[in-house]
């Protein structure tokens, strides 16, 4: 079982959060505090995730391993890792990068979620 809540568009800090409650704990990515206004948005800036057990007593952070300091502007860095992973793949013969399918099994979760 499941539960999932976003919030998105806040006023103060964490501008978005995406929780979610499972059975064995909760985990929370956040939008991390920027003074640029676009990475407030979960699919734009950078994130914090925090975890949450039944024998703790407060949220604790997981550490995410560092990427590089991008060198393109903040708006355009998830294209700009796409394009990464795209090049990669033609490079190197593989299939990392997000298809159709992935795409398709996103979109019918969102879905189950709205439901």
């Amino acid at each position: 079982m499941v539960s999932v809540h976003l919030h998105d568009g806040e006023a103060t800090w964490p501008r978005s959060r995406l929780e979610v409650a499972g059975t064995a704990g909760n985990l929370a990515l956040t939008s991390a505090p920027e003074n640029n206004p676009w990475a407030a948005q979960l699919q734009i800036g950078r994130h914090d995730l925090y975890e949450s057990r039944p024998s703790a007593v407060s949220w604790r952070p997981l550490v995410v391993e560092d990427r590089e300091q991008p060198t393109v502007p903040l708006e355009a860095e998830n294209v700009a890792r796409l394009y990464d992973r795209l090049a990669a793949d033609l490079r190197n013969d593989t299939s990392d990068s997000p298809d159709f399918a992935s795409a398709y099994q996103l979109h019918r979760l969102i879905e189950q979620i709205q439901d």
